[in-house]
């Protein structure tokens, strides 16, 4: 995807709403601190399970993921996720290990994937 259309997508993200989930491992609140630096309101999850619950109860414009400490079954969880709110964004910070599930991810809209968490906040940095 080029840089242009990301920058769009976080710009489309910020008008929608502030409110942000993000899903990284205890202890590991890098890209937490990262979004609330640019002005986010997040809701931070531990797991995939509280995740999914967490977006059951509440709106959210997107989800960025620590895919280094989420864990494994990214794909289904972002398809889960997509089964409650067919429209929400979803922003992996971390390389996906698994080639199959990387090919099936690029296939999905509305998903960005980023290497680092450097590499993220060039993206907040550019809009």
């Amino acid at each position: 995807m080029m840089i242009s259309a990301i920058i769009g997508r976080i710009l489309h993200l910020r008008s929608k709403s502030n409110n942000v989930m993000v899903v990284e491992k205890d202890n590991h609140y890098e890209l937490t601190d990262l979004l609330l630096r640019y002005g986010f309101l997040v809701s931070a999850q531990e797991s995939y399970f509280k995740a999914l619950r967490s977006l059951l109860h509440g709106r959210f414009a997107a989800i960025c993921i620590d895919n280094l400490a989420a864990g494994d079954d990214l794909l289904d969880f972002i398809l889960n996720a997509r089964d409650i709110d067919p429209n929400i964004e979803v922003y992996i910070v971390g390389e996906v290990f698994d080639g199959n599930e990387l090919k099936a991810i690029k296939k999905l809209t509305g998903v960005v994937q980023v290497e680092t968490l450097n590499e993220f906040e060039e993206l907040l940095k550019n809009e």
